[in-house]
């Protein structure tokens, strides 16, 4: 008998909703480490991410086979219109 009353609530409840579009927050920080199992390789990177600039930048170090290396990338996503060009 409850089910009979809960189905019709829940029912409701669910298509009374509307659909929107997800958003990305707009500035958003982390960072990550990888290493494997035999140590060759070993990683540590941090990221950040700019919605509003619509950037993205990825700074790297690390070691592989006991040669260390860093890396550091920005990547602009922001569309180039033809009035700036």
């Amino acid at each position: 008998m409850r089910f009979l009353v809960l189905l019709p609530c829940f029912l409701a409840g669910c298509l009374a909703q509307k659909p929107h579009p997800c958003s990305s927050p707009p500035l958003l920080s982390g960072a990550l480490a990888i290493t494997t199992q035999n140590e060759k390789l070993w990683s540590y990177a941090k990221y950040l991410y700019d919605a509003i600039g619509q950037r993205f930048r990825i700074m790297e170090l690390g070691t592989y086979e006991n040669k260390s290396f860093n890396y550091d990338a920005l990547l602009l996503y922001k569309e180039v219109t033809k009035a700036m060009t």
